[in-house]
């Protein structure tokens, strides 16, 4: 839910305009229905909070902020545990809420958590001031990504690299984890 979001309905279809000065507010809610003894058995609340803010010159920003919490939980097979979005190769379609070095299932869990996730895009304002670099038309960007798990574990990314066309990317990532900073990861 956007408040104040407006559209346009067509007879070909609907248009939603971006324009609107408020975040989205999402709520998801799963439940695990037990057909069986051996059925999930689970209630499972997410809500979350996003939002793309427009800085003129110095480029845009994007954020997403969620927490999650199974508030009932008889029946939990693994696979209806919260994964979050781990990626330990160099090819990833570089969402918002991807982890560039997350062991896939190492965080896995079934009770609740938080997590923030946030890019800001320059948009050439760095790299335009070099003229060689200037030809080339590369968006330089940086982001921020962090979960904590009821548990305390934590896991924290910052990364800082350019894009060219949504196409082509290339990060520096450092990974904050277990108190101690690991070794920085391309």
């Amino acid at each position: 839910w956007t408040p104040g979001q407006r559209y346009v309905t067509r007879p070909e279809g609907k248009w939603i305009d971006d324009d609107s000065p408020w975040p989205t507010f999402t709520l998801n809610f799963r439940e695990g229905v037990p057909l069986t003894e051996q059925s999930p058995d689970f209630s499972y609340l997410y809500v979350s909070l996003q939002d793309r803010l427009n800085w003129g010159l110095l480029g845009e920003s994007e954020y997403r902020i969620g927490a999650g919490k199974y508030v009932h939980k008889s029946v939990l097979p693994f696979m209806d545990w919260t994964h979050f979005n781990g990626n330990l190769t160099f090819l990833s379609g570089f969402g918002l809420s991807d982890f560039m070095q997350l062991d896939y299932y190492g965080y896995s869990t079934n009770s609740a958590f938080w997590e923030l996730h946030a890019e800001h895009h320059f948009k050439g304002f760095l790299l335009n001031k070099l003229p060689l670099i200037r030809r080339l038309r590369l968006n330089e960007f940086i982001s921020a990504h962090h979960f904590t798990l009821q548990s305390g574990a934590s896991h924290t990314e910052f990364g800082l690299g350019f894009e060219k066309l949504n196409i082509f990317r290339v990060q520096l990532y450092f990974v904050y984890e277990e108190r101690k900073l690991q070794s920085p990861g391309l």
